[in-house]
């Protein structure tokens, strides 16, 4: 621990004479040492408690105080040659609470104590301070700081500047950690110093203390170490900073700490292709981005929910699997080929190797749209010829078997075929002319949404139905 230095001044000079007297003490902890010079006609009592990094300072007088000022004149010309300026310090908040460099007194009191501390004690301090008492006689102290000597380093090494620690960028997910390595690099037998305790200021779980040799409290003796296990957590994307707050009784030292969280992002296209005749098709282009800053694999297991309607040119499926890096792309040539009058609309999914904690950032699918417009079959507009409506009951059904119920008797040649969420057809069978109903066997079909889907030469009409167990 910091030895409390008390220093006892009783000065009195002779009335009339103009006289300086000087007082030093220096002590072989590496404490503050203190100068003080009194040109005054009164008795003046001061007593200085000197701690590692401030001081303590008491003035008593026969007649009352006025104010004690922090010296700012580097030419001397308020407060004589050779000029003063006070450096790395101040005085406490309560004493001064607007940090103006001069504590007023009230002019009546004889007795008062204030504290002048140091900024950074990892710098040397001045303080050149000027007490006056209300007859205008004045004395003036000077007190020097040596800076603490604390070396600081990582294991493993890692980006150390004198005021922060910078972890290296980390995927989502991960943790890196290191330790950071407090040497008091005074010489041996000087200046020791007690550490209290180690934290983070935020506690946000973004950075964490995993370990502390040795256990705090702890006296730091010239030479000692102190390791503090740092980790990082790359729980978010982007920087993420905290502070690591080393306090001792002599000073608090607080160390910005930072990381980076990095972790690929798909965003996908969606494309409309607006109209395009039945048995005709169209294609455009569907791009596939990274707008995160890893790259990632877009696997050639892509899932397109109507195989019908819409297509992927071969081509473009043979460039996949394909590594998108950062802030880059792939384009894919997408068809639009209507079999039907109508709204038509699919999804691909995209598969790729970015975490599943992480895709939730991107947009990993794509949302297809077009509008099957008629054909002309023999010099006639289909859109002249009237589809054929029907409705499924039970719906939903939980049975064996639904009932597709035709508005009008089947006319020419029509197929029913049923086709789950996914395109896949799963039931198909050609329609009789008069029909005007029809039993559907879904007994063999899981739970989920099915669609009932009319063909003829001139378009088709699609009903849905849900199966339920």
């Amino acid at each position: 621990m910091f030895k409390q230095l008390q220093i006892l001044l009783i000065l009195t000079l002779i009335s009339g004479i103009n006289t300086g007297v000087g007082f030093a003490q220096r002590t072989s902890d590496g404490l503050p040492r203190v100068v003080l010079t009194v040109p005054s006609n009164d008795s003046i009592h001061v007593t200085i408690d000197t701690f590692c990094a401030s001081w303590h300072i008491c003035v008593h007088d026969s007649v009352g105080l006025a104010s004690a000022t922090l010296i700012d004149d580097p030419n001397g010309d308020i407060y004589g040659q050779p000029g003063k300026v006070y450096q790395n310090v101040h005085f406490d908040y309560l004493s001064d609470p607007n940090q103006s460099g001069e504590v007023i007194f009230t002019g009546t009191d004889t007795a008062v104590c204030f504290d002048v501390l140091v900024s950074n004690p990892f710098d040397s301090a001045y303080v050149p301070l000027y007490i006056v008492n209300r007859n205008g006689f004045h004395s003036m102290v000077e007190l020097f700081y040596k800076s603490l000597h604390i070396r600081r380093s990582t294991l493993p090494e890692l980006p150390l500047r004198a005021d922060s620690l910078i972890f290296p960028v980390s995927k989502m997910g991960e943790q890196r950690c290191s330790i950071v390595v407090y040497i008091n690099s005074h010489a041996s037998g000087t200046k020791d110093f007690k550490v209290v305790s180690a934290n983070m200021a935020k506690h946000d779980g973004a950075f964490t203390i995993t370990s502390i040799i040795p256990q705090l409290p702890t006296l730091l003796k010239a030479g000692d170490t102190l390791k503090v296990g740092v980790c990082y957590h790359a729980v978010m994307a982007g920087i993420s900073g905290d502070s690591l707050l080393i306090q001792s009784d002599c000073f608090s030292s607080g160390m910005f700490v930072s990381g980076f969280g990095a972790s690929p992002s798909i965003s996908a296209t969606d494309i409309d292709f607006h109209s395009v005749g039945i048995d005709s098709s169209d294609w455009e282009w569907l791009d596939i981005n990274n707008t995160g800053n890893l790259p990632y694999n877009l696997s050639n297991s892509w899932i397109l929910s109507d195989t019908i309607n819409f297509s992927m040119e071969n081509g473009s499926a043979n460039e996949l699997p394909e590594i998108i890096s950062p802030s880059g792309s792939i384009r894919l040539k997408i068809y639009f080929h209507p079999k039907s009058v109508g709204l038509h609309s699919a999804r691909i999914d995209w598969t790729t190797d970015i975490d599943t904690a992480y895709t939730m950032t991107g947009k990993k699918y794509s949302l297809l749209h077009g509008i099957g417009t008629p054909a002309i079959v023999n010099g006639i507009n289909s859109a002249e010829i009237p589809l054929q409506s029907f409705s499924i009951r039970p719906n939903p059904s939980s049975g064996n078997v639904v009932v597709c119920f035709f508005t009008n008797p089947v006319e020419g040649n029509q197929t029913l075929a049923i086709f789950d969420v996914l395109g896949r057809e799963v039931y198909k069978k050609d329609l009789l002319a008069g029909f005007s109903r029809i039993e559907i066997p879904i007994q063999n079909l899981s739970e989920g949404v099915y669609n009932a889907k009319i063909t003829s030469q001139f378009g088709s009409a699609i009903q849905s139905f849900v199966r339920v167990k």
